[in-house]
């Protein structure tokens, strides 16, 4: 690595004037002194282009927020109808689903009564059923009866039959 030198601050080279100067010169002005330190800009006449744009940007400005409240205006006008049409609606809505619960309770009172009938209406059925089963089972009983009381009166007329004896040409006595 190489080493830098410097040299020191040497003689002034011929034709440079060296000028010892304070490099803090706010500092070390007088109040008295004739030197304005802050430097002012130069004054414009009112025709000058940074004057009509600010009056421009001024009424740009102005427009613009003339605007914006136009419109901000109308949102809020919007916005008002719009909540009370959704007003309407939902009051409608509130209405309708009312009127339908209500439905709804009448519907479930009807069913419960239909409920009831079927109930009554289907043990009344059972009861006949049995009622009819009874009578079926019964008649059934008298046929077999009936037919046991044909067979035996069948056999008691052949079994006479045997025993009695028929006459025949025989005149029958006129009373």
């Amino acid at each position: 690595m190489s080493m830098m030198r410097r040299s020191p601050p040497g003689t002034p080279l011929p034709g440079l004037i060296q000028v010892n100067s304070e490099p803090n010169i706010s500092g070390t002005c007088d109040a008295d002194s004739n030197i304005d330190l802050p430097r002012k800009k130069r004054t414009h006449d009112d025709m000058s282009p940074s004057k009509d744009f600010e009056n421009f940007r001024r009424e740009l400005r102005a427009d613009m927020m003339d605007m914006f409240r136009s419109w901000q205006d109308n949102q809020k006008e919007l916005f008002k109808n719009m909540m009370e049409s959704q007003n309407n609606v939902f009051k409608k809505l509130a209405s309708d689903v009312a009127e339908v619960k209500a439905q709804n309770n009448e519907i479930y009172s009807t069913n419960q009564e239909i409920e009831k009938s079927m109930s009554f209406i289907n043990k009344e059925f059972e009861e006949l059923k049995k009622k009819v089963e009874n009578l079926e089972k019964e008649r059934s009983e008298l046929n077999d009866h009936a037919n046991d009381l044909e067979n035996k009166l069948r056999d008691v007329q052949l079994s006479s039959r045997s025993s009695s004896i028929e006459m025949r040409n025989v005149p029958l006595k006129d009373k």
